[in-house]
Parts: structure tokens; C-alpha cells; sequence
């Protein structure tokens, strides 16, 4: 009897000081689940913000390449200059940039509207070594008179009156986007006729955009609404070229109150490419058709 109490004594002793295998591997099974769990997510999160990231990334280098490709042939733009411009109520021009502020001069310019050709009723405005008076210079988004970080100033060719078969000036046209913006003017008229000299025309590198317009005009009335516009097509401008003149006679005419003339795609004729010397803007204010 003794003997049988004495092993009863060590099973059960031996019972209480070994845990069971099961718990002890479920236990273990468990940390092991939320460690695993908590890797898997880090991972997971680290994924996912990865390829945010790329994303991320991917469109601001499609924007920045945008932007680089604007600049190298025109002016480049940034995300904020455009979403400032939009939030200022300014039109998106079909050339990809915004319209400028209303003119220079506050007060408008007065062209006669006559029957005639009477010289006192045109225009004219040379810009053989520098823009006009009251004209704006226009590079993209960016102007002469423009805010810190969108100003640009005009380039000429050179220029000396004493020899103008060697020196004959003109605003530069080298880049898509340059332009100007002419003054604020009244009038009554029914036709609008325009000029642009063109005081040379040299040749440039780089490939044809072909079919796209060389210059786009488009006309504003006093309160810098778009009326409408006018293209000087593709292959308009050759070597020979000395003025680009046309009637405007849509119905709004009599409202045009400034106009401004835009680059769109450099000159050209076949394969080669021009660079366009620019010599005036003038234009003139007819009664009737």
C-alpha cells in the first residue's frame, strides 16, 4: 500500500511541473501569427507606398516633361502659374497658354474709321529694335511687364537704318510662343485690315511641325473677352515673304479692342525651318466691307 501511495505521489508531482506540449505550441503559434501578420503589413504598407510613390512620380515627370518641352521651345510653365492664372478668371487660349491682362494703356487709342486710305487713319507701329509704345511682349505665359517669375523680355535682330538690306531689325520669332499684345484701341468700324512686316526670314534648325499654324491672332473686346481668331497657316512664310496682310470681317469686328498675336509652331516650307524677323503691326479701321 505504501508503495502504491509513493508512485501516486511522483505522477502527480511530475503532472503539475510539465505544461502541456499543446499550449506551449499554440502559444507560440499565436506570437509567431502577429509577427507574421505585422511583417506582412509593413510590407504591404511599404508596397502600396511604393507604388504611390512611382505614381507619383511618373506624372510629375510627364508634367515636368511637358513643361521641358514648352521651354525648350517656348516658355516653361509651372503648375502654380497655371492654376493662378485659371483662379484669376483668365482664358486658356487654344495655343496652350493664358490670355494677358487688359493692355498697357488704360485709356484707348483712337482709330479713325474711314472710307479712305487716308494714312492718318492707320495704325502703324515698327518694331525694327523695340516694341511700340503701349504694347505688351508675350513669351508663353510670362511678359515684359509681368510678375517676378513671369517676366520675359523681347529679343531683335539687329538693326541700323543706314543699312537695312544688312541690319533690317524685327522682333525675333525664334521660339514657339513669343507674341505681343498691341494697345488698347476704339473704333467703329465694319472691316478691320492688318499688316505684319516681316523683315526677314532665316533658317533655323529642327523639324517642321507640319500642318500647324505659324501664327494664331486672337482678338479681345475692352473687357478682355475672346471674340475670335485668326491663322496664318502652315507654309504661309517663305524666304520671300515681306508683309502678312488680311481683312477681318467677322461680325464682332466692331467690338475688337486689342488683339494679340501668338506663335504657334515655328515657320516653315518643305523640310526647313525659319527663324522670322517681325518689323510692325499695323493696322486700320474701315466704315464698310
Amino acid at each position: 500500500m505504501k508503495k502504491i501511495l509513493f508512485l501516486l505521489s511522483i505522477l502527480l508531482l511530475a503532472g503539475c511541473q510539465n505544461p502541456s506540449p499543446n499550449s506551449s505550441e499554440s502559444s507560440y503559434a499565436s506570437i509567431t501569427d502577429g509577427s507574421d501578420t505585422s511583417e506582412t503589413s509593413s510590407e504591404s504598407s511599404s508596397s502600396n507606398t511604393s507604388e504611390h510613390s512611382s505614381t507619383t512620380t511618373e506624372e510629375t515627370s510627364s508634367s515636368e516633361s511637358e513643361e521641358s518641352s514648352s521651354s525648350t521651345s517656348g516658355t516653361s510653365v509651372s503648375s502654380s502659374s497655371s492654376t493662378s492664372h485659371s483662379e484669376e478668371g483668365k482664358i486658356l487660349l487654344d495655343c496652350g497658354y493664358y490670355q494677358m491682362d487688359l493692355p498697357k494703356n488704360k485709356t484707348p487709342y483712337e482709330l479713325k474709321t474711314t472710307l479712305s486710305a487716308d494714312d492718318s487713319s492707320w495704325s502703324n507701329n515698327v518694331m525694327y529694335d523695340e516694341l511700340p509704345d503701349d504694347f505688351r511682349f508675350i513669351y508663353g505665359n510670362s511678359c515684359d511687364d509681368g510678375e517676378a517669375g513671369h517676366r520675359a523680355q523681347p529679343k531683335f535682330y539687329s538693326y541700323n537704318p543706314d543699312k537695312t538690306s544688312q541690319y533690317p531689325g524685327g522682333l525675333k520669332f525664334d521660339q514657339v510662343s513669343k507674341g505681343f499684345q498691341t494697345q488698347l484701341f476704339i473704333h467703329s468700324g465694319k472691316k478691320l485690315e492688318i499688316r505684319l512686316g516681316i523683315s526677314q526670314v532665316n533658317n533655323a534648325s529642327g523639324k517642321p511641325n507640319v500642318g500647324e499654324d505659324t501664327f494664331r491672332i486672337y482678338y479681345f473686346d475692352n473687357t478682355g473677352a475672346l471674340l475670335g481668331k485668326h491663322a496664318v497657316i502652315a507654309e504661309t512664310i517663305t524666304t520671300k515673304t515681306t508683309e502678312i496682310k488680311y481683312y477681318e470681317t467677322s461680325d464682332f469686328v466692331e467690338n475688337i479692342a486689342y488683339f494679340e498675336v501668338r506663335q504657334t509652331a515655328m515657320a516653315y516650307k518643305g523640310q526647313q525651318c525659319y527663324n522670322v524677323g517681325m518689323s510692325y503691326c499695323n493696322f486700320k479701321s474701315w466704315e464698310r466691307i
